[in-house]
């Protein structure tokens, strides 16, 4: 699955107010994120992949919106609209703590985007805002590969969830046995 392909899907389950655009998905990221680190802390016990591949696939979500918000695409973080094994085929061995600095970053330009910029996207922030992501998709990959997962069966399995979701209409809510 491309990029674009993702967002396509990732944009019909986006159901946040349009008053906080690029604030909540950006977020969201560092919520998920966190999420995700705290299911790894019990790898060294016992490694269930199942609720790790979840995890890649709302941060996957969030960084879709998060793109689209900024005006930046899904598609465009790279030089070609590359699918998801092709960024995992790609991805460098990037540690978990860094994709914790990346969750931060992600809160951090979304706090200066209100504060500084009066939430208009600057050009500079753009560019942030991108590299950033960039460097999470990036962070999935290496992380999947550490331990065995696709990251493309992660996006897949995510946007048949979020679809699901919408078509019983229950987007709205917590946990995952919607």
């Amino acid at each position: 699955m491309r990029l674009s392909e993702y967002t396509l899907g990732a944009r019909a389950t986006a159901i946040y107010r349009q008053d906080r655009v690029f604030e909540y998905p950006s977020l969201g990221i560092g919520g998920e994120i966190g999420e995700l680190l705290g299911k790894l802390d019990a790898v060294s016990l016992e490694l269930d992949p199942v609720p790790i591949r979840k995890e890649v696939g709302d941060v996957l979500w969030y960084v879709a919106n998060t793109s689209e918000d900024a005006q930046i695409g899904m598609e465009s973080l790279f030089e070609e609209d590359l699918s998801f094994a092709d960024i995992q085929a790609v991805a460098p061995p990037i540690s978990p703590l860094k994709l914790a600095s990346f969750a931060g970053e992600a809160c951090e330009l979304a706090k200066k985007y209100i504060r500084d910029d009066d939430s208009v996207m600057s050009e500079e922030r753009r560019a942030k805002v991108k590299t950033n992501l960039r460097n999470i998709l990036l962070g999935l990959g290496s992380m999947c590969n550490r331990l065995g997962l696709s990251l493309e069966e992660a996006a897949t399995e995510n946007l048949a969830k979020l679809l699901s979701r919408k078509e019983r209409g229950v987007l709205q809510g917590s946990g995952d046995n919607r």
